[in-house]
C-alpha cells in the first residue's frame, strides 16, 4: 500500500512539472512573438506552479519595463 501511494505522488508530481512547462513554453513562444500580455499571463501560471525558468522571465519582464506595455504591474 505504501508503495502504491509513493508511485502515485510521484507520478502526479511529474504531470504537475509538465502542466508547467506548457505554461512556460507557450509563454517563451508569446514573448519571442511579441505578445507580452500573453507572456505574462503563462509565465505567471507556470511561476506559481514553481517552475523557475517562468519566475525568472517574469521577473526580467518586470524589471525591463515589458509589464508596462500589457497593464500588468
Amino acid at each position: 500500500m505504501k508503495i502504491l501511494l509513493t508511485t502515485l505522488l510521484v507520478i502526479l508530481a511529474l504531470l504537475a512539472s509538465l502542466h508547467a512547462s506548457a505554461d512556460f513554453n507557450t509563454g517563451m513562444i508569446a514573448y519571442e512573438a511579441g505578445d507580452y500580455a500573453t507572456a505574462v499571463h503563462e509565465y505567471k501560471k507556470a511561476a506559481e506552479q514553481g517552475d523557475a525558468r517562468a519566475q525568472t522571465m517574469l521577473g526580467i519582464m518586470y524589471a525591463t519595463g515589458v509589464t508596462k506595455q500589457t497593464g500588468n504591474r
